[in-house]
This record gives structure tokens, sequence and C-alpha cells, in this order.
């Protein structure tokens, strides 16, 4: 007989215990299988968050879908795109539930959408049934996963209140035994004001944390010195399972000194609050597939309700919400189970002036140089550990030769050094706290005139205009940039000497740089210094006024002040070349920079055809897809030979033709064929080389002239349609019409015959027998 061991029960018994309470967490979910998701609750999408959770189903599709409580079905929707097949459960409880992207319906449910389609030939369904129509159970099959609507197979499921608010389901109501912790993989820092840049020279300082094995917590090595007004990001995210997909965290909490500075909550959501979405992650690194990076501050227009600070700071931190000196931070992330991570960094915080003021240079015996500094604030708070002059060569900076730091009784120091080239040397004093690097004041070798070895490079950001001159020199001089507008100057800028070979400075969107075509440079502030120029520019400040039209190429755009957020830059040009475009065009192609930017609404486009144009009303706008390399036709209005689209973002435009009609394969149907069976699907694909299918309308298809609903998928572009009843043995008529969004039209049309399987009949009749 077989025995087992004392070890081997109680492990037995463990491992049966663990299954018990994992069945017991998942007896409410609406899938009974292993619950692994593949997004989150507030994961970023387009301009909206995820307002649900992912179920993965393995692939699959077919999984049953059941009712995780009593109720009724409250609403159908069946749609090409977003949830596809989609149900609405409303609780007993008084929640609603919500299921998407389901492949069928339960048989009561199924036979109800169908009658419905057929009544009004649409496949497009969107209906809300009365209390008594349709009672469920818990734990009543609803339907079955699939992937209706978009993306892989899975189950896409919420829960709201009863006045529509999405809820976090795995706080409320659906939890599980889950051990994994958050994950960070970056921090970083934002400047906030109109002017500063970093000593990188950028807006933005971005770190990648180390991880502590034995405290299990990410950890920033670096300590970092600011002066400005800044805001912090983190790269952080959960996960169901080790190396499995990530999800946003539930929350984010940032604490100072051992306060509570900011926190972002994932409880609810608000459908009319959802370009919110936008703020709360960093728009730029998300839209470029960097989805796990979330800002943990408010900026201007972010009105997430997840969100709070304590101290009114908005979570930026300024002169206002910080004192001067070193300062303790963690970020704590924290997933829907409790399980937590934090990421720990220090920070000093100090005035926007330099924190020693040179006051006098004293030269003796020609080679002995003298600097005397004072301190501009109480420095004890700093905790300054040491001074160091440092001289510049090319991009680098590096300890000076033959140099002494004193400091003197008064609070002052002294530096002394021995050379004949000081003053024709760029130094500037290097202050160390601790871990803490501090560049400080640049006093001497800043010639008044340097070489014309010159080159301007511009980036248009969110919140401004980024100038750099890359100088090829061997001395640091003084540098100018001046705007112009037709020839008119508008603003002379100084920008800051960070080494050499580079200077930068940023130019915020102030209304009197409503409009810039060129820009000059010279290394001197002497106007008569003579200057080199960047022209032939279009760069406008728009969301500053109303019904601001921009033509270029007979393309005209319009902005409203309320398709922004705030004032911001941009830049409209013709695009002279693009490669392999593959399309015929109307009008000439105009690129808008940046090819991403955050917009509140959509602005609008417009272009008026030609009246001699015999095929206008197969035109419409497109934009370019620089990834795929293939055009995106937009959604058209036209008015007569007035064509108008709008946009969310910059990139490239054009007005397009569209002369090709849609394509269809892989029809299972074929001319004078015989068919040993009644009762099938008909199946093929339809593609289309720019307009597209523009919704269910856009199909016809019938058998001896009964409709057939259209399924369709616009991401693999299959299409299945089923007729209502079994067709009988004889000859049939099938027919198909596809139409694009301009117009062009396919049309198939055969006859099969369908015939009794008299071999599948026999068979039948033995197993009876």
């Amino acid at each position: 007989m077989f025995r087992l061991s004392a070890k081997q029960i109680k492990t037995l018994t463990t491992i049966l215990l663990i299954l018990s309470f994992q069945t017991l967490l998942a007896s409410d979910w609406p899938v009974q299988t292993k619950i692994d998701l593949s997004s989150g609750f507030g994961d970023f999408r387009a301009n909206r968050f995820h307002t649900g959770i992912d179920i993965r189903t393995g692939g699959r599709v077919g999984i049953k879908v059941v009712a995780p409580v009593s109720g009724h079905i409250h609403r159908i929707r069946t749609a090409y795109t977003g949830y596809g097949k989609g149900l609405y459960l409303k609780g007993d409880d008084g929640n609603i539930y919500v299921f998407g992207h389901l492949m069928d319906f339960e048989p009561r449910i199924d036979s109800l959408v169908k009658t419905a389609q057929r009544e009004t030939r649409r496949y497009f369904l969107d209906t809300t049934l009365a209390k008594n129509k349709i009672k469920v159970k818990k734990g009543d099959l609803l339907g079955f996963s699939g992937q209706t609507g978009a993306g892989a197979p899975h189950l896409h499921f919420e829960k709201r209140t009863s006045n529509n608010l999405p809820l976090n389901p795995l706080t409320n109501g659906f939890t599980l035994d889950e051990k994994e912790k958050p994950i960070f993989t970056k921090i970083g820092f934002n400047m906030l004001d109109d002017y500063s840049l970093f000593d990188n020279g950028q807006r933005t300082l971005e770190f990648i944390p180390k991880f502590d094995s034995s405290t299990q917590n990410y950890y920033l090595d670096t300590l970092v010195y600011f002066n400005r007004p800044f805001g912090i990001f983190a790269g952080v995210f959960d996960q169901m399972k080790n190396n499995g997909m990530q999800q946003s965290v539930y929350k984010l909490t940032y604490n100072i000194d051992g306060k509570e500075f900011y926190q972002v909550i994932f409880e609810k959501l608000d459908f009319d609050n959802q370009r919110a979405v936008n703020f709360r992650y960093e728009y730029l690194k998300a839209v470029n597939k960097d989805k796990r990076v979330q800002r943990l501050y408010n900026a201007q227009g972010h009105d997430f309700d997840g969100s709070r600070s304590k101290n009114k700071s908005q979570g930026i931190i300024n002169t206002k919400s910080m004192t001067y000196g070193h300062h303790k931070a963690e970020i704590i992330a924290e997933d829907s189970f409790g399980n937590k991570r934090k990421l720990l960094f220090d920070f000093i915080y100090g005035p926007e002036e330099e924190l020693y003021k040179l006051d006098s240079h004293i030269v003796e015996k020609l080679t002995d140089h003298y600097f005397y500094f004072t301190p501009t604030i109480d420095l004890v708070p700093m905790q300054i550990d040491s001074i160091v002059p440092n001289l510049n060569r090319g991009k680098l900076w590096g300890k000076v030769k033959n140099s002494k730091v004193e400091k003197l009784e008064n609070g002052q120091i002294r530096c002394q050094f021995i050379s004949q080239k000081v003053s024709t040397t760029t130094i500037r004093l290097f202050l160390y706290s601790k871990k803490a690097l501090i560049r400080d004041n640049i006093f001497t070798g800043v010639v008044k005139k340097g070489k014309l070895a010159v080159e301007l490079n511009y980036e248009i950001m969110e919140d401004g205009i980024l100038v750099n001159l890359n100088v090829r020199a061997k001395q640091s001089a003084e540098a100018r940039i001046e705007l112009y507008y037709k020839e008119k100057l508008i603003d002379v800028l100084y920008p800051q000497l960070f080494n050499m070979t580079n200077y930068a400075c940023f130019i915020p969107p102030l209304k009197k740089y409503e409009h810039i075509d060129q820009i000059g440079f010279a290394m001197s502030k002497d106007t008569t210094y003579r200057l080199r120029y960047k022209d032939s520019l279009n760069i406008q400040l728009v969301g500053h006024k109303n019904n601001q039209k921009i033509e270029v190429e007979n393309l005209i755009f319009t902005f409203e002040k309320d398709n922004f957020y705030k004032p911001r830059f941009i830049e409209i040009a013709k695009r002279f070349y693009l490669k392999d475009s593959g399309v015929r065009l109307v009008s000439e192609i105009v690129e808008i920079k940046p090819s991403a930017f955050l917009c509140k609404s959509n602005f609008k486009i417009q272009y008026t055809i030609r009246n001699t144009n015999p095929f206008y009303e197969r035109t419409g706008f497109g934009w370019f897809n620089e990834e795929k390399k293939e055009w995106v036709w937009l959604e058209n209005e036209r008015d007569e030979y007035e064509l108008t689209s709008e946009s969310t973002g910059g990139g490239t435009f054009a007005v397009l033709y569209d002369l090709i009609a849609p394509t269809i394969s892989k029809l299972n149907l074929i001319d004078q064929k015989t068919y040993y069976i009644n009762r099938f699907k008909v199946t093929f694909k339809i593609e289309d080389d720019l307009s597209g299918i523009a919704d269910d309308l856009s199909f016809n298809v019938k058998i001896d002239k009964e409709w057939l609903i259209p399924e369709y998928d616009p991401e693999t572009n299959k299409f299945i349609a089923t007729p209502a009843q079994p067709l009988s043995a004889g000859k049939h008529h099938f027919g198909l019409e596809v139409v694009d969004k301009v117009g062009n039209k396919t049309e198939q049309y055969l006859n099969f015959i369908v015939k009794e399987n008299k071999r599948s009949t026999i068979n039948t009749r033995r197993k009876r027998n």
C-alpha cells in the first residue's frame, strides 16, 4: 500500500489550502480561470484612461463569462471598434458590470441581438433593456470571451457605480492573493519655470534607479541640486506575476522629510474627465510607447480627481514649498493588494542666485591671481564640504592646477591661482555637498567676442523652444540670439554657457513671440558684431487667440484658444520630399512640428478643391504614419468643394485621391460549386488601400435576397456572416457589395448548390438505431 510521509501530507495539505483559497478568491470573477491581467485600471490610452481591467485568456477565445452578481442585463452594444460585442449587467447591489470584446452572447441574449440587427438591418446596436427583460443570477452564463473591437483575445471587465463612474475592480470586491511588488524603471525631473535649464542644457533630467536587494527598494545614488521650480516623474509599473504583463500601480505617494507631499490613487475615474490622462502620465513618453511614466505634480490643465497635495503645492517644488538645504524624499508605489516598494533619493534645494558672489580680483607679481567671494545666503543648511575651482576644455571641466581655496573668518573665500592665463581661461566654482555637485559662479575667461564657427539648432517642446549653439572654439565667449519676424527685431536673448562648445536658452510661449521667421546668432553681446541667421522659419504661437488661421500651400489650419490648455509653439511648412508615400496627391504636403503635442480639443484643417476636378468626391485628408510609412485616412466632411477635417496633433498632412475600390479575398464560396452542408458561415477578407471601411452600412451581403448580419474585424480584415436559417437543398444566389469611405465599390455575385449529405444522414440514423 502506498503511504505518504508526514512531510508529504503537510505539503499536500498546504497546496490544497492554497488552491482552495485561490478558488474562493476567483469565485466572484466573471471567468473561472486563473486571473492574470494584461492591462490595469487607469492605464494610459490615447486621450483617455483605461476604465477597467483586461483579463488574459491565454490567447484563446470562447472562455465562459459568467455573472459575478445577480441582476439583469441593462445594456447591449455591438460595434466593429471599441468594446466590440459588449454587455452591461446591472447588479442587485446597484453597481454596473461591463464585459467587452465578447465572441458571442449566451443564447437568450444572442437571439435578442440578432433579431434587433435584422429588424434594423444594422450590425451596430446600442440598446437598453427593461429591468425584467433578461434577469440573471450570480454564476449564470453571459457569453464567451473573444477579441471583437480591439486587441488580442482577452476579456475587458469593469465595475461602475449606479451613476456610471468606473471603479477599480481590484479594490472593490475582486481581490487576489498576489504578492508581486511594483517595479521602478526611472526617475526624472522637469523644469517648470519659463526660462531655466539643467546643467545638461535640457529642461529634463532623468536617471535609472538602482535596486537594493537587502531592503528590496530602489534608490538614486546621485544627489541632485535644484535652484528653480521643478516637478518629479517616475517610471513604475505593477505585475500579477514575475515577468508578467505590466499595469499601472494603484497608488503613488511622494514624501519629503517624512511628510506627504503629493499622492495619486486610481480608485475611480470619470468619463467626463478622460483627457486628464495626458497630465497624469508624461504625454510625450506615452505616445512614444513608454506608457508607465507618471507625473507627481499637477501641470496647468491637470484636473484628475485622484491626485492631491496636502500643502497646496500641487506637487511642485519651489521657494514657497521648500526650504534651502538637504532633503530626504521617497516615492512609495503600492498595488491594489497592498504590496509596496519604495524609491529613495536625496536632493538639495537652493536660491536662484549663485551661492558665492565675486567681490574682487587682485593680481600680484603678474602671475598670482586672488579672487574673493562672499556667500549670498546662510550656507550652513547647504552643508558645503569643499570648494574646487574647475577650468573648461572643450566639453569637459577639470580641476585647476596651482590653485588654492581658503575660507576667511568673515565667511568669504579666497581662490588663489598661479598662472598668466587665468584671465583667458574659463573657470567656475564647483561646490561639493556630500554626493552633490553644485556648479556655481563662472568668474573668468569669457571673452567679449568669439569666433563665428557656430551651428544653431532648435527644438519645439511642449512648453517652449529650446535653442542650442554648438560652437567650435578654444575659448568661451559671450553670445546672443535675436528673434525676427518680417525683418523686424522681436527680442534679444543671451544664452547660458554650459561649456565652450555648448550654449543654450529657452524661449517661453509669450505673446510677443507670436510669429518667428528668422533667428540670428552671434558670439558677442555687442550688437555691432555681425550675425548669422537661420531663416525661412514659420514658428507660430497658437492657443492664445480664437480663429487663428495659418495657411500653407492652400491648406488652412484653424486654431482656437480652447484647442489648447495653454499657448504653445508649432512650426508649419511645406514638406518637399516624402519617400515612398505611395498615393496620388491632390495638394502639396504640409508638415506641423512637433509631430506629437498635447491638445485639449481637435483643431480644424480645410482645403478647397477646384470645381473642375472630376474626382473631388474621392478626395480626403490623410496623415502620414512615419513609423509604418503609410498614409492614414482622416475623418472628412465635404460641403460642395470645401473639404474639412480635424487633428489632435502634428505630423504630415495632405489631401489625397482614393480611386481604388476595396479588394475581396479568401471567399469560402466558389461559383457553381456544390456544398454538402446546409448550415455554414460565409467568410472572406476585405482590404482597402486608403480610406477604409466606414461602418456596417459599407457592407451588403445577401443569400437569396436575405440580408446577412455583417460581422467584421478591422484589425484582421476578416468578415463572417451566417444565414438566419439552414439553407435548403438546391441552388442559391450569393451577392456581396462593399463600399469604402469615399464610395469606391466592389461587387461579387455567384451561384452555389446545396445538397443533402446522404452519408452523414445514414451515419446519423445508425447512431439512433
